[in-house]
């Protein structure tokens, strides 16, 4: 039995005729950010204009916009949510800046998001 050999040839490099996958690497990342780690629920909009680079996240019951194209990360934001522990601690394991303002039961939490927006996340009541 013969067995036929098969040489790899030199590899030539493959350009993509698309934008590097690092041109959409904020934009991802806030999806991830708001969807997977502050539980939201991506929702579209009906008087959204195609040209307009916001997404919109339900956050509980609070809508919540997100524009990957801003530079300062936008206004700071106040979550009333039903665990604002569990929260931080799924930011935390995400590698985002979470901080604790205050000592005991009355402690707030502050995460911030990739763009540096910072979530001041209170309880439900």
């Amino acid at each position: 039995m013969y067995r036929t050999r098969y040489s790899a040839a030199p590899h030539e490099p493959w350009l993509s005729e698309y934008p590097p996958s690092a041109v959409h690497a904020p934009a991802c990342t806030l999806l991830s950010f708001y969807a997977d780690v502050l539980g939201g629920d991506e929702v579209s909009l009906a008087d959204r204009d195609g040209a307009d680079d916001a997404h919109h996240f339900l956050i509980e019951d609070q809508l919540v916009e997100v524009r990957p194209s801003r530079d300062d990360g936008g206004d700071a934001l106040q979550l009333a949510v039903t665990s604002p522990l569990d929260i931080a601690e799924r930011c935390w394991d995400a590698g985002c800046t979470v901080a604790l303002e205050g000592e005991g039961l009355s402690a707030v939490l502050y995460v911030t998001d990739p763009l540096g927006r910072l979530i001041r996340l209170v309880p439900r009541e």
